[in-house]
């Protein structure tokens, strides 16, 4: 083929344009020929293809994806008997991914200051007002964690009905 007319086909070919045999014809070239250095990467496209090609598909991998899809379907009709296991415990656990992010973040943040080189200064002439300091920001934080703890009650409790309801909907009393 003339260079004039690889460079058509492969016009044509990017734009989705040529037949199968025009296809053909360009795999030919490019797997058996010395190309230009302008139409290397599309000879590295038409060896990779050519590998792609080549690859067999395993035995039964078309029974495995119908099944699949058979399931996927059956859970579509069905969406209640389709609520999976795992779903159900992130709900559950919900509140402890906040607390493990949480400690998470507070170890960030202690590592920062100890690769900073943070070194505290004091803020205070008088001891008497630093610790009056200290004690105020702890109750501060004392009243921050109580009202955590009441969240994280308060959580607990709605995942405990929503796992109560779960089990209702999942073994109903007749």
């Amino acid at each position: 083929m003339k260079n004039e007319e690889i460079k058509q086909l492969l016009s044509r070919y990017y734009q989705g344009e040529t037949t199968i045999d025009e296809e053909r014809r360009l795999r030919e070239y490019f797997l058996h020929n010395d190309v230009v250095p302008e139409w290397q990467a599309d000879k590295e496209l038409f060896l990779r293809m050519a590998d792609v090609d080549s690859i067999s598909v395993p035995k039964g991998l078309g029974q495995r994806l119908s099944d699949h899809i058979d399931r996927w379907e059956a859970e579509e009709q069905c969406p209640e008997r389709s609520a999976k296991p795992s779903a159900r415990r992130f709900l559950i656990r919900r509140p402890l991914w906040g607390i493990a992010a949480t400690l998470l973040l507070l170890a960030g943040i202690g590592l920062y200051f100890q690769e900073a080189k943070y070194t505290p200064r004091d803020t205070f002439d008088n001891p008497a007002s630093a610790q009056a300091e200290a004690e105020r920001a702890l109750r501060l934080f004392a009243s921050a964690l109580n009202k955590g703890q009441q969240s994280m009650q308060k959580a607990e409790e709605a995942a405990q009905k929503l796992q109560d309801q779960i089990n209702n909907l999942q073994n109903p009393k007749k």
